[in-house]
């Protein structure tokens, strides 16, 4: 019984995907301290596009977020970011290149201002360039220093982690996982 209620429970914190449907079938959310895997092909772009849309729906209310982008850097995440909130019903037009795969300047401008004004202060990003995970104990001081650098913003500290691709991780014997 006990175990019944704690899947309906109302007093558990739930963090959303971003994505009603997925909610739904979550009960509201992802249940604060859990742990949720979500396993795709390679070349699969749907997780891709969860995690973006669960990052974005995080940090828009004010989630802390790190993020681990293995395979990419930080400026891949942070475009795709950006032009996720150009979605925004606040801006009047979203961020679309034309035929020659240029941006409109002045939206690029109000866009990302806004988006590092406010959105970017709850989210760490750590890319290829900017890590490496050879053991279990760096992976742990990642998530040491960003707990820290929240706290020292919020007074609160991670709310979300994503690590989006585990396949090119190296832990414990510095070997590659396949």
């Amino acid at each position: 019984d006990d175990l019944l209620k704690s899947f309906n429970s109302k007093d558990i914190t739930k963090l959303s995907s971003g994505i009603d449907s997925i909610d739904k079938c979550f009960n509201g959310g992802f249940k604060d301290g859990s742990v949720t895997t979500i396993l795709g092909i390679d070349g699969d772009i749907g997780k891709n596009i969860w995690s973006l849309n669960s990052i974005y729906n995080s940090i828009s209310n004010d989630k802390n977020v790190l993020v681990i982008f293995p395979d990419e850097s930080e400026d891949v995440l942070y475009q795709r970011l950006i032009l996720r909130h150009s979605y925004d019903s606040r801006f009047e037009n979203e961020l679309v290149c034309d035929e020659d795969g240029n941006y409109d300047e002045n939206i690029v401008n109000n866009v990302c201002l806004d988006f590092y004004d406010s959105l970017s202060k709850h989210l760490i990003v750590m890319g290829e360039d900017e890590f490496d995970i050879s053991t279990v104990t760096s992976l742990q001081r990642l998530f040491v220093v960003a707990e820290h650098q929240f706290n020292e913003r919020f007074e609160s500290g991670i709310d979300l982690v994503i690590i989006d691709n585990f396949n090119n991780m190296k832990l414990n014997d510095g070997k590659k996982n396949d």
